[in-house]
């Protein structure tokens, strides 16, 4: 059982008792949210929340909360992409395409540099 308190209204709140059917209904969410990188903004989000019928602030806490996706503070990311102030930036491992890595330019002959996540 878990308990997501919507603090604006507690009577939105949220008591979930079986995370395995919610996290099934949350996956649908995904196919609303367009993203190769696995980045996404909270309006992009709340977007895809409010077209399935949840609560963005209680949808993102939940996704949190469950490790699903973590908030990107580093300011070298954030900054390539254009967000509204103070606006969160969400990393979705699960949203970046299953290829592998292309060679991003090539600095010799040997040697090829590639692009990747690499979670801390």
């Amino acid at each position: 059982i878990l308990f997501m308190k919507n603090p604006q209204q507690i009577l939105n709140s949220w008591i979930i008792l079986d995370n395995h059917t919610f996290l099934s209904q949350v996956q649908t969410l995904k196919y609303n949210i367009s993203s190769n990188t696995g980045l996404v903004t909270y309006s992009q989000l709340k977007e895809a929340a409010n077209c399935n019928g949840f609560d963005a602030v209680l949808i993102s806490d939940y996704l949190l909360k469950m490790e699903y996706c973590c908030v990107v503070n580093d300011p070298v990311v954030c900054s390539t992409i254009s967000l509204i102030e103070e606006e969160k930036l969400l990393f979705f491992p699960n949203l970046i395409k299953e290829v592998s890595p292309h060679g991003c330019w090539l600095s010799s002959a040997r040697y090829k540099h590639f692009f990747g996540w690499m979670l801390n």
